[in-house]
């Protein structure tokens, strides 16, 4: 059972929660369909990495930053010492965007937007559980 900390989500009313919903599928349909879904090949890819046990967007965000300092700046195959660096690194490297258009968002825009949709359809999930439950009792 993960833990779940987007408390956030507990206190918005349910047109809230949908609204936002549906604004962040909006944001996720803007993305280039090669940043959301990976090649056959492409083993290390953002969009491959699932949510944490622990759901906070902070603990996403160390995950994406993680993952960016291992695979895009070739930090993959260092030693003991490399990997501390690369953790305490982790804490302050932003993924890059890619020039051009402001807009633009990349692989890791998309790992955050798909783990904010899972946040959102959980909580969605676990309100009608809990309606259910009411009604049953």
């Amino acid at each position: 059972m993960p833990i779940n900390l987007r408390i956030d989500l507990r206190f918005r009313r349910d047109k809230s929660l949908a609204e936002r919903l549906d604004a962040t599928c909006a944001l996720l349909g803007r993305i280039e369909p090669s940043e959301i879904k990976p090649k056959w090949w492409q083993l290390s890819h953002a969009n491959r990495m699932k949510r944490s046990f622990i759901r906070h967007r902070s603990i996403y965000r160390y995950k994406a930053r993680l993952h960016y300092a291992f695979n895009e700046m070739g930090l993959g195959h260092l030693e003991i010492v490399g990997l501390v660096i690369a953790l305490v690194g982790a804490l302050f490297i932003r993924p890059k965007r890619k020039p051009g258009n402001s807009e633009a968002m990349d692989r890791y825009d998309a790992y955050l937007l798909r783990c904010e949709i899972e946040d959102l359809m959980d909580e969605t999930r676990s309100r009608i559980a809990r309606r259910e439950a009411k009604t049953t009792t």
